[in-house]
Parts: C-alpha cells; structure tokens; sequence
C-alpha cells in the first residue's frame, strides 16, 4: 500500500513514546497509594489501544482514542504529561500501521492527523528537550498526507487543515531557526567532571561544602556554574541540529507539496511564514519552490485547454 514508506516512521515513533515512557517512571512514585499505580494504568491503557487496533475496526479504534484522549489529557504538570503523549502516541500509531480496508485509508490517516494536532496544540510550556522530541514524533505522521493526492478537490476542510499543520509545522521550524546558534563551537565540548581551578586543593566532582576556605568555596562554586551552563548548552546545540537535520526537510517538503496543489493560496502561505520567526533562506526556498510548481501547473492547465479547444 502507499503508507508502507512510513512504517519505518511510524516504528521510530512508537520507540519514541517507549522512551517517554521509561523516562517518566521517576515521576510516578506519589502514585503508590493507588490500588493500581500510575504506570500500571498507563501500561495496560497502551495495551488496550493496541489491542483494539488489532481488531482492525476503525469505529471502535476511534470511540477508544477519544475516550483515552480525554482521560490523559488531565495530567497539565511534567513529568505526569508525559504520559499523555505516550498514550497519543500510541493511538497515532495504531492508526497509521494498521489496514483498516481500503474505504477506510483516508480516513485512518485523517484521524491519526487530528490526534497528532490535538497532542501538539496542547504541548504548551513544554521543556525544550522535551518539545522537540515530541513534536517531532507527531509531526512525522502529518508528512503523509493522502489527502493531497486523493480529495484535495473533494474536501471543503482540506484548505484549513493545510492552513492548521502549516502552522505546526512552522512553529517547530521557529524553535529550531531561533535557538541554533551558528558560531557554536563544538571542537570543544565542556568538560564531563568539574575540576577545582587551579590553587583550590581537593578532587574532581567533590561538593563544595568540603572546601573550608570561603574564597576558594566560591572558585570551585563558580567553575560547577559555568561547566553545567556550558555542557546544557552544548546538549542543546547538538538536540537542535539533530532535530533540524532529521525533520527539517521533511517539513519544508510538506509546506511545499500542500501549498503547490489546488485551492492555491501563496498569499496565506507567505502571511504564515511571516508570522513565525524562521530562517530567511528556508522561506525563500519554500515559496521559491511554490510558485515554481504554480507556474508549472497554470501552464499545464493552459495546454489542456488548446488541447481541448476544435
């Protein structure tokens, strides 16, 4: 079937939310005083969505990803929410990899999008680490969009939906242009253990409170500080281009592929790229590329028509 290319997405986004999974363990401990704990209910919920999936019923996958969607979503605090977007996930994947017949393959793909947007547009103050991650592994599933090749005339709710994922789209784009620093120097990476500066007697990684010399306390002190500044920001430097390089094409791809099929919009396209903060020549390429494939696509429909004409 067409959606076989995205398997290998679909495998990397549901080992995604396995890792979300695993991670948020650490937060689940004040849940003990449950007859069943946090993780457990998560746990068996995950295997219930599966399950259901296997049925390959579309009506009854759909009924179960509503009622988990709203049960979840209550968790508004990390590292609790993390169990939300496992769960969405979850369900997102079991959308996109199962064959639910071939009367039921837009669809799938339009439910498995209306989850991936509902998760991300309730992904507010997420950790940076965190966001990316995440909107990465909902935003994968929107690359795949049936509707662009099957009903783009048929559907009076396509153009808005463009308009909406265009809008995700760039707002991960906006975090990724603003935050790469482009003069990073990663030829040196910050130090893995905080050593004392030199004239502070001691050893490497020893607290602080061991240094009875206030002067030489607050050396060490303020050599811990700039380490733990530069190895966080080192990590971030390195998430951001991994994330730009493994989602940036895929995003701009999208942008273009929506924005060149009917009812072309440049004007709405060029008001959103506007509105986000994102690299200049990222958005000259992308509506380069639009009006590129608009041009091609009047000329051809200016051909069928003398074709057409006695």
């Amino acid at each position: 079937m067409p959606h076989k290319k995205l398997l290998i997405r679909v495998v990397l986004l549901l080992a995604l939310f396995c890792v979300v999974s695993a991670s948020s363990k650490s937060g689940l401990t004040t849940s003990t005083v449950r007859a069943m704990s946090l993780e457990e209910e998560y746990q068996r919920d995950r295997e219930h969505i599966e399950l259901v999936g296997q049925s390959k019923s579309l009506s009854r996958l759909r009924a179960l990803a509503g009622l988990m969607e709203r049960k979840w979503r209550r968790f508004d605090t990390y590292p609790d929410k993390r169990l939300y977007f496992g769960i969405i996930g979850r369900v997102i994947g079991e959308f996109t990899s199962r064959d639910f017949g071939t009367d039921n393959y837009i669809r799938q793909y339009e439910l498995a999008h209306q989850y991936a947007r509902t998760a991300l547009q309730n992904a507010d103050k997420m950790p940076l680490e965190l966001d990316l991650d995440v909107a990465v592994g909902f935003l994968l599933p929107l690359t795949f969009d049936p509707s662009l090749k099957y009903q783009t005339a048929k559907s009076p709710r396509w153009a808005k939906l463009r308009s909406e994922n265009a809008g995700l789209f760039l707002r991960l784009l906006q975090r990724i242009d603003a935050g790469i620093d482009p003069n990073f120097d990663f030829t040196a990476p910050p130090p893995i253990n905080d050593a004392p500066p030199f004239g502070v007697p001691g050893w490497n990684e020893m607290t602080p409170g061991n240094i009875k010399n206030p002067e030489h306390r607050a050396k060490y002190e303020a050599v811990k500080k700039q380490n733990s500044e530069r190895r966080r920001k080192f990590k971030e430097q390195s998430q951001l281009r991994r994330v730009n390089e493994r989602f940036s094409l895929d995003a701009e791809k999208y942008l273009i592929e929506a924005y060149s099929h009917a009812p072309f919009d440049l004007r709405q396209l060029e008001r959103l790229l506007n509105n986000y903060t994102i690299n200049e020549e990222r958005k000259e390429r992308i509506l380069a590329a639009v009006r590129k494939n608009m041009q091609k696509a009047a000329q051809e429909e200016a051909a069928q028509g003398k074709a057409a004409t006695p």
